[in-house]
């Protein structure tokens, strides 16, 4: 079938379905790692270099939308520049621990509530290259008292992970 992939172009994990419309301008797919991915057919021969080297940030961005739950963006070759320099993308070593506080702040509704979090398919929440980058921030913020663990997957925001967390939302 025309326009069928292999792997997920932006993290090249594993495609768990697709989804064929009846419209060619659209790819849909659901990646273990992005969650559910929305692409125009011509990004993929149109942007080899950028998907190669900046594919991470885009797969943390579309992951970061879906667990907003916002329909995740339709990602066009026009649009990759104005996304990749967008404020949502980490630029300094601080943003990706606000984004792994943002998302158990999000997903948790009280102190102490724990949130599976496994690194090998959650490294996108902090728009990491990879699941060992993703462990050393994870391991910093146990360092730093931002969040705990129970050592099993399981994590929650601790005191100063919280006040962080309402320090992000409110900003």
């Amino acid at each position: 079938m025309e326009n069928e992939l292999d792997e997920c172009i932006l993290c090249k994990g594993e495609i768990i379905w697709q989804y064929h419309k009846p419209d060619p301008d659209i790819i849909v797919y659901e990646c273990k790692i992005c969650r559910k991915v929305r692409v125009d057919p011509d990004i993929v021969s149109e942007n080899r270099s950028t998907l190669r080297e900046k594919g991470y940030l885009l797969s943390g961005y579309v992951r970061e939308q879906f667990s907003k739950g916002k329909q995740t963006p339709l990602l066009r070759s026009q649009d990759l520049d104005s996304i990749l320099n967008s404020k949502d993308i980490p630029q300094n070593p601080a943003q990706p621990i606000e984004k792994l506080i943002l998302f158990i702040g999000k997903n948790t509704d009280s102190p102490g509530q724990l949130i599976t979090i496994a690194p090998e398919y959650d490294y996108p929440i902090c728009y990491c290259k990879n699941p060992e980058e993703f462990k050393g921030i994870l391991n910093y913020a146990v360092t730093e008292e931002l969040i705990d663990t129970s050592g099993e997957g399981k994590y929650w925001l601790r005191t100063k992970g919280y006040e962080k967390y309402s320090e992000l939302v409110l900003s």
